[in-house]
């Protein structure tokens, strides 16, 4: 038997490992081997020597990990025979990617669960004074029916691609589909704030599942250089589809008139939701049919699945970092930060991640917070610039869409036709540079570029008054539209580059997402904080109520709409939204200027690697086992 020295050096290899969480899943189970067994197998291939065992003292039995134990002596020819047999099958003769059918439905499939998610996202913007008019909502309260949903988008996507790796894709993806499906009919069945916000928390938790599933889903069947492309070509532009179409289709839905006709305003905004059914249903009938992926390694009986679920860690983690956003949320907009309300949600959120990190350090043997997801300070880098790019993302969604509806007095219809103007250059340009980086193989390029065109385009939205020309509001949206657009992709690939296989990939993809939807809680959030608390300086120094600051989505269609070009009231109110949004884009400029400075210490690194994923697709491991027994 090992002494105990031997014994500690292999707990440390053990706990720094970078690939230590992947055989996590499969050793609870499994027959214990000494270390001087396990040292005592060898092997004449140098490509199976990488790959030693990895053990560590676990309640005095030392387990080792049966994926990573190297084979008995192979000959050169059983071990090239087996090497061909196992290479991916979706490549063609040059050995270039080249996805097969089986590939095209999966990427579809993912595609079609995304438009659903994308379509949702943008749909309720230009639509929110118009729902809060409808259901006599404040400014707080419908600012809580995107915060409601965002919560809980961002705070389950760690947690449920972690349970995805046990589990299975397809699986994760289905419960994620079903809850955004079931979430939406009380969101159009709703008649108060209630049902409309629980709605939106069931709904977040689907959608954030479908946006982490789809990344890990695409590290699981494309290749890292590959991978920009692909999922620019169908995921992003699905996402591209459903947010251009967004913001329109939600403002023809509030226009159209119904039960609240006679008030001003119609609830057609129901549709809004009603519309999630179909595409989600069909999106489920898709994955069950299509999605169709097995573990790479030995698979798992459902009583050791259950075995490795970390619940402590869960139960740490949602709560805690849902707390912390509320706090966030709640701070100087529903309470002052001096208020017990803040304070408490504050301090408790924060000392629940606290003892999260010392539990996934120490307390669990299958964390699923991986910390080789952070490999070295490029990836620390780039997933700060990845939540500050959220951050600033959504405080311009909103705050521009209030800039027409609410500075320029559109309709919900025109307001969304006009936000095409950004969206329309930034989902396109992000599936160019995603071909652009597959090609070139390279990623800082797109990241520093995007950062200075985020930066100039949120500095010009300063210029934006009440009588703007249309040319130069196009112009200045379509500048933000491009920056926004090279950063989305790059950021994403940037972060995946950084791991040192694909099994890390998945984890840093939905890494990656978790960042992105955490700052877009914090950025709505800060930019509400703003809004709000210049908008009132500015209306109480002329001797105005408060309340057009912090009602002010619903009086922009209750009360704006009445009063003439020249009505003193409309000038000093529109003058005090000006102001405050001001500030917003100043804060937005600021952010994204911090972020472009911390990009410039991301390292280089080549986007060439072997694909490595967890899953692979069931056809190709069925034909690869035929290839190894016909050998």
């Amino acid at each position: 038997m090992a002494t105990n020295e031997t014994t500690n050096a292999t707990q440390t290899d053990f706990m720094f490992a970078p690939s230590h969480h992947q055989s996590l899943r499969h050793q609870a189970t499994q027959t214990p081997l000494s270390a001087s067994r396990t040292a005592s197998i060898t092997t004449d291939d140098s490509s199976i020597q990488e790959h030693q065992p990895q053990t560590r003292q676990y309640n005095n039995d030392e387990i080792t990990s049966p994926s990573l134990l190297p084979t008995p002596n192979l000959s050169p020819s059983r071990s090239k025979a087996s090497s061909k047999a196992s290479a991916p099958t979706a490549t063609d003769d040059t050995g270039k990617y080249k996805p097969s059918l089986e590939h095209l439905l999966i990427m579809a499939t993912v595609s079609l669960a995304s438009l659903t998610v994308a379509l949702d996202s943008t749909i309720l913007i230009s639509s929110l004074p118009v729902l809060a008019a409808s259901l006599n909502l404040s400014t707080t309260t419908a600012f809580w029916a995107g915060s409601a949903y965002l919560l809980p988008y961002a705070v389950v996507q760690p947690f449920l691609a972690a349970l995805s790796d046990i589990f299975g894709r397809r699986c994760c993806l289905l419960f994620s589909l079903l809850a955004f499906l079931v979430g939406s009919i009380p969101c159009a069945m709703a008649h108060g704030a209630t049902a409309l916000l629980s709605g939106r928390v069931v709904q977040g938790i689907g959608g954030g599942g479908v946006v982490a599933l789809s990344q890990c889903i695409f590290t699981d069947i494309v290749p890292l250089r590959e991978r920009p492309k692909w999922f620019g070509k169908t995921v992003l532009l699905a996402w591209a589809i459903g947010t251009l179409t967004g913001p329109v289709v939600g403002g023809l839905l509030s226009d159209s008139h119904g039960v609240g006709a006679s008030h001003g305003y119609g609830e057609g905004w129901r549709f809004m939701f009603w519309i999630n059914l179909p595409i989600s249903f069909l999106a489920l009938i898709a994955t069950w049919v299509f999605v169709k992926l097995q573990p790479v390694d030995s698979p798992m009986t459902m009583r050791m699945k259950l075995a490795t679920v970390d619940y402590v860690g869960g139960l740490l983690f949602i709560p805690g970092l849902t707390s912390l956003l509320v706090a966030l949320s709640w701070g100087g907009n529903q309470y002052s930060w001096s208020s017990w309300h803040t304070i408490v949600p504050l301090v408790v959120g924060g000392a629940a991640l606290a003892t999260f990190a010392i539990w996934e350090r120490w307390g669990t043997f299958c964390p699923f917070m991986q910390r080789n997801v952070f490999p070295n300070i490029s990836a620390v880098l780039l997933f700060t610039c990845s939540f500050l790019y959220g951050t600033t993302l959504f405080m311009a969604l909103y705050y521009v869409c209030f800039y027409f509806s609410g500075i320029r007095l559109q309709s919900p219809t025109v307001a969304g036709v006009d936000m095409m103007a950004a969206l329309a250059f930034s989902l396109p340009t992000s599936i160019v540079v995603g071909v652009l980086m597959t090609k070139l193989g390279t990623f800082r390029w797109a990241v520093w570029c995007g950062g200075v065109v985020e930066t100039v385009g949120y500095g010009l939205l300063l210029v934006l008054d009440e009588e703007t020309c249309t040319g130069t509001w196009i112009g200045i949206l379509a500048i933000v539209g491009i920056g926004t657009g090279m950063s989305l992709t790059s950021l994403n690939f940037g972060v995946q580059t950084t791991t040192t296989s694909d099994r890390g990939s998945g984890s840093a993809a939905a890494m990656y997402t978790f960042l992105r939807s955490t700052g877009m809680c914090v950025g709505v959030s800060i930019g509400s904080s703003v809004f709000q608390n210049v908008a009132a300086g500015k209306l109480s120094a002329v001797g105005l109520s408060e309340r057009y600051a912090t009602d002010a989505e619903a009086v922009v269609y209750n009360e704006m709409r009445n009063f003439g070009p020249g009505d003193l009231l409309r000038e000093e109110v529109l003058r005090a939204w000006l102001d405050g949004l001001r500030i917003v884009w100043i804060v937005m400029c600021a952010v994204k200027g911090v972020s472009l400075l911390l990009s410039l210490g991301v390292k280089a690194k080549n986007m060439d690697r072997e694909l490595d994923g967890t899953f692979k697709v069931r056809g190709e491991a069925l034909r690869e086992k035929n290839g190894d027994d016909a050998v």
